[in-house]
């Protein structure tokens, strides 16, 4: 791959990253509608890189293809989103863990006597 090569394929990701940041957005604005996110700001600035490398893989490959990077720069911009976010979200999985786990466990208190006496049943 000459440097000529290289110009193309580094214009194609970041032509693809300023597209996938304003995707993101919204990608992971409706995430966050289907389950909130817990672990706070690492967890939700984790989860926008996360959203950024799904969304941004397809933008790049088409980018590279406009750009005439070649198949092997194709598959270099696709495959540097699909690094992003399973390492973005790999980490987020760490930091939003032992959020979920202690609201499990703050949900998971079983039926007490004090519920028994005001169920009405």
């Amino acid at each position: 791959m000459d440097a000529e090569n290289l110009t193309r394929v580094g214009e194609a990701f970041l032509i693809s990253l300023v597209i996938s940041i304003f995707l993101a957005a919204y990608v992971a604005l409706v995430s966050h509608r289907a389950d909130q996110v817990r672990g706070g700001v690492a967890a939700h600035v984790l989860h926008y890189l996360g959203a950024i490398g799904v969304v941004g893989t397809l933008p790049g490959g088409i980018a590279a293809i406009a750009r005439g990077s070649g198949i092997i720069g194709i598959i270099l911009v696709a495959v540097g989103f699909v690094l992003i976010a399973v390492v973005s979200l790999w980490f987020y999985a760490m930091v939003e863990k032992p959020a979920h786990d202690l609201l499990a466990q703050q949900e998971d208190r079983g039926w007490t006597e004090q519920d028994a006496r005001t169920s009405g049943l």
